[in-house]
């Protein structure tokens, strides 16, 4: 066990494969009901990874921007210790529905309007979604906050928790060139 991590039912498995390839490439998916994160690297990425790791004193994620995967996992974060310590609960759901703002504009086609503005505009695309985060601003118990932002994160990147997708493989620079999977052109 790493860092401060505590194993719970939510946890998740993390495997390290150690390819010849100049490519990286990450993957989530489900391995009977078991969520396993797949962390695919040349030997050489693989050691700065874990370097990194042991200096950081935490798990190195990469393609963490993508709003799907992170709108899940800080919100199935925040379920995990709702019940322990639930100001760190609630600071998460802030962060779910923080981040579940701009794809909520974006994901229509639309441009996310300046932060002051964020909230009007949400009240005019789609005033559900709005009244979901007018909702969670007002609600003082943390374990109900946590629940409407797992309805705001449902509605937004149709996740509640780890979601199974998968990187493009992407070469690393100023490593010898290989071929990359065939699914890649």
């Amino acid at each position: 066990m790493r860092g401060q991590s505590s194993p719970s039912a939510a946890s998740d498995l993390d495997l390290y494969v150690i390819h010849e390839a100049a490519y990286q490439q990450r993957l989530q998916y489900f391995f009977s009901g078991v969520p396993a994160e797949i962390f695919v690297n040349p030997e050489i990425q693989a050691h700065t990874y874990l370097d990194s790791e042991q200096t950081d004193g935490r798990p190195r994620k990469t393609c963490i921007s993508r709003p799907r995967y992170l709108i899940g996992s800080l919100y199935e974060d925040a379920t995990d210790v709702v019940d322990h310590v639930p100001d760190t609960a609630r600071l998460l759901a802030n962060r779910v529905v923080w981040e579940a703002l701009a794809p909520s504009f974006q994901f229509r086609g639309l441009f996310v309007p300046r932060l002051k503005d964020i909230l009007a505009r949400l009240r005019e695309i789609d005033s559900d979604l709005h009244a979901l985060v007018v909702a969670f601003l007002h609600e003082r118990d943390a374990r109900r906050a946590v629940g409407i932002a797992g309805e705001i994160a449902e509605r937004v990147a149709g996740v509640r928790g780890f979601c199974e997708w998968e990187s493009s493989p992407k070469p690393i620079e100023g490593a010898i060139p290989a071929v990359l999977p065939d699914n890649e052109t």
